[in-house]
């Protein structure tokens, strides 16, 4: 069973090494075709994206990636989907009547892409969910592999053509997900009957009211830490500003995903059935981490400087002293990340919010 268990985590690794290789290479060339200005304005707007989308879509691709019975996941997949619709009709809405009061947000500019944005990532984390449920750890390696490849290819070649800088970091991420959802969804479709007809059943959700308040309210704590602070950012000081930090979070984010999303596939769907031979694969991997990791960012600490102001050009050398700050929390993080997988699997997501909030408060003060 562990070699199993191993080999699916490798397949899922070797996915998550060539996505760090894409941004190592793309990173460089993407900093020199946008400013820290359109960074930060794109993050600043993408915040209201990452609020909805837990609202939305009520992170049910978790329970999704479950072992659930048949009837009850069409029946849970169905009722999400058009109840989030119709929820973020209203969530939208309520975002265009704001504009009348507060007409100094560029959102109103670029509203269709960020509801675009926000439906395609749901789709794309619920069509991982059901991949997962179905164990094509294959296809789960391949679809987290193109978005990251398809999405750098497109703000590449869109920056190069296009004048308007954050429309073509909209449309990198929309055509993206949209073309990988579509691929995906067929895939689905041809393994399973999982598409045909099931009901719309809005008491679906009791058996799972623990999961969506805790685990809904524990995804928009977590946005206290990093990307609520964008807002103080841009409005105290400037996109400069702002972009220089969610450049900084977003090349420190790079290794959290990259080498704890293997693990929180694996832990959500075999946990339950095979604790030990998880909780083996799990100290395996943080053995490697650490002495292949810890090492780097040492390295990356002491010579920041350098590193970031050849890598992304002179006009993000500001960023070095960023992430020197960020480097120990989010070097944390990598190990975290994956281990709040655990709340999910064991039904316990009320600790997980009362920690988030915890440490969000903390890191917010910090900060």
């Amino acid at each position: 069973m562990i070699k199993r268990l191993l080999q699916n985590n490798i397949l899922l690794s070797s996915s998550s090494f060539l996505s760090l290789l894409v941004n190592i290479f793309s990173i460089p060339i993407i900093s020199r075709i946008y400013s820290p200005d359109d960074i930060g304005i794109f993050f600043s707007m993408q915040i209201i994206s990452m609020i909805f989308i837990p609202l939305i879509g009520l992170r049910m691709e978790i329970i999704f990636g479950q072992d659930i019975k048949n009837n009850t996941l069409k029946s849970l997949f169905t009722t999400t989907v058009f109840s989030g619709f119709v929820l973020s009709i209203f969530l939208f809405t309520a975002l265009l009547l704001s504009n009348f009061f507060i007409e100094k947000f560029l959102f109103l500019d670029y509203i269709i892409f960020i509801f675009s944005m926000t439906h395609l990532i749901i789709y794309f984390e619920f069509g991982l969910g059901l991949l997962n449920r179905l164990q094509m750890y294959k296809f789960i390696a391949y679809f987290a592999f193109f978005n990251i490849l398809s999405q750098r290819l497109l703000q590449i070649g869109l920056g190069l053509f296009m004048e308007d800088k954050i429309s073509a970091i909209f449309i990198s991420y929309c055509l993206s997900n949209f073309l990988l959802v579509i691929t995906m969804y067929t895939i689905i479709k041809k393994n399973s009957s999982f598409f045909n007809i099931s009901s719309f059943n809005l008491n679906v959700f009791k058996n799972y009211y623990d999961h969506i308040f805790y685990r809904t309210s524990y995804t928009l704590a977590n946005l206290l830490k990093d990307r609520f602070l964008l807002l103080i950012i841009i409005t105290l000081f400037s996109a400069r500003q702002a972009g220089l930090y969610g450049q900084a979070f977003t090349i420190l984010s790079i290794p959290v995903i990259i080498f704890s999303y293997p693990l929180k596939t694996i832990i959500t769907r075999e946990f339950v059935k095979n604790k030990s031979e998880v909780v083996k694969i799990i100290m395996i991997i943080y053995d490697l981490l650490i002495f292949t990791i810890l090492p780097l960012y040492i390295f990356i600490y002491f010579h920041s400087s350098f590193i970031f102001t050849n890598l992304l050009g002179s006009q993000w050398s500001q960023i070095s002293n960023i992430i020197n700050i960020m480097l120990t929390p989010m070097f944390i993080l990598i190990f975290s990340s994956s281990l709040d997988r655990m709340y999910d699997v064991l039904n316990l997501q009320k600790w997980a919010l009362i920690f988030e909030i915890f440490f969000g408060i903390l890191a917010f003060f910090n900060s």
